[in-house]
């Protein structure tokens, strides 16, 4: 299902979105399979996440585990070594709204103002959600190659979630907001069997508002992705 032609569409887009019916149970499977390709070769003690079902529950701290708008962001942000790849799966569509928005990180970076894309790769920024406490500057290498990639957290993603950024936050958070709204965004609208692989180093992902059961199947892919679950 990954082969070589389509880990290079992966690179130069940031994402892949395929399509295959099945059981949740064959799902699982080929999340699994995709996981391991997209892992193999690699120096990495736990590459693999568990495949979770992402469903609204009820008293979550996290936006992505509610029924509400969820903002851009990357994939574990909070955690010390990000998610590389975010595999998901869709089981049942939502009754209405639900569809999932990418924006690559380099048209966010482009339409960032100079001084503020300086500040981001100077500045080491500190976000602490629950137990989870990272510093680092938001823009930087990818540890691959070394592309400049855009790290981002948006406060609204979780509750309690704290940043300091130096002097302004405010305005360091209102410039990223900005520019990600002026960045071109590609729209997936589920149907039950859409399959969507993203680089969550390359891209940003959102969640419009939806009404009605929701079901996807999700799995993570990094140094450390065995046991994340939190997004």
């Amino acid at each position: 299902m990954i082969d070589q032609a389509a880990r290079r569409r992966l690179r130069a887009q940031g994402w892949l979105h395929l399509h295959r019916d099945g059981t949740i149970e064959q799902a699982r499977g080929w999340l699994g399979d995709i996981a391991s390709a997209l892992s193999d070769g690699r120096d990495w003690p736990r590459p693999r996440g568990p495949v979770v079902e992402l469903v609204a529950r009820e008293g979550s701290r996290y936006a992505t585990q509610r029924a509400a708008a969820v903002p851009f962001h990357n994939d574990g942000v909070h955690l010390h070594d990000p998610t590389r790849y975010v595999l998901l799966w869709c089981d049942r569509p939502a009754d209405g709204g639900g569809d999932t928005l990418v924006v690559r990180g380099d048209e966010i970076r482009a339409a960032l103002a100079p001084e503020l894309a300086q500040r981001l790769r100077e500045q080491p920024v500190t976000l602490r959600v629950g137990d989870h406490r990272t510093q680092r500057p938001w823009l930087g290498p990818h540890p691959d190659d070394g592309d400049e990639v855009l790290s981002w957290f948006d406060p609204e993603l979780a509750d309690g979630a704290e940043l300091e950024a130096g002097p302004d936050p405010d305005a360091l958070v209102g410039g990223l907001r900005r520019a990600i709204a002026a960045a071109p965004r590609w729209r997936l609208a589920w149907r039950r069997g859409d399959l969507l692989v993203l680089d969550n180093l390359r891209t940003l992902h959102a969640r419009d508002a939806y009404r009605g059961p929701r079901r996807l199947l999700r799995c993570v892919v990094g140094p450390w992705a065995a046991g994340r679950e939190s997004p």
